[in-house]
C-alpha cells in the first residue's frame, strides 16, 4: 500500500493495512515542508525466538508507532529527537514501514519469560 505525498495534508489521513496476521492502522500528516507524521499502533501476534532457550513462542503486539516521514532527504540536525524514514518516489509505502518495524522486533532480545500478553 503506498500514499501519494501529494495527497496528504495537514489534516489527518487515515490508513489501515493488514499483512500476515498484523495490523497498522492510524493515520499520517503533514508537519512542515517535506516532513509528515505517522501516529499508528501495530496489533496482531508475532512468531518471536527466545534468546535463551531457542524454542519460538507467539507475542501479542499492541504497539504505539510515532514517527516521522520525509519526501527525500531530511536534515539530522533540524529535529534530533525523531526518528525519520525517508522514502524518494514521491509515496509513502505502509508495507515497507510495517516490514521494517516487524524486522525491529525481532532483531531486540526476546525471552519466554517476558510474555506481555
Amino acid at each position: 500500500m503506498k500514499i501519494d505525498f501529494k495527497k496528504i495534508s495537514k489534516e489527518p489521513r487515515s490508513f489501515v493495512y493488514e499483512s500476515n496476521g498484523l495490523t497498522l492502522k492510524g493515520c499520517i500528516y503533514r508537519k512542515q515542508a517535506h516532513l509528515y507524521m505517522m501516529d499508528a499502533l501495530l496489533v496482531g501476534d508475532i512468531l518471536l525466538t527466545c534468546d535463551k532457550s531457542g524454542e519460538e513462542y507467539v507475542k501479542t503486539l499492541n504497539e504505539k508507532l510515532n514517527f516521522g516521514i520525509s519526501d527525500g532527504i531530511f536534515p539530522s540536525h533540524t529535529l534530533k529527537e525523531l526518528e525519520v524514514v525517508e522514502f524518494f518516489d514521491g509515496y509513502i509505502d505502509i508495507a515497507f514501514l510495517l516490514e521494517s518495524e516487524v524486522e525491529s522486533i525481532k532483531l531486540e532480545y526476546h525471552t519466554k519469560e517476558h510474555i506481555n500478553n
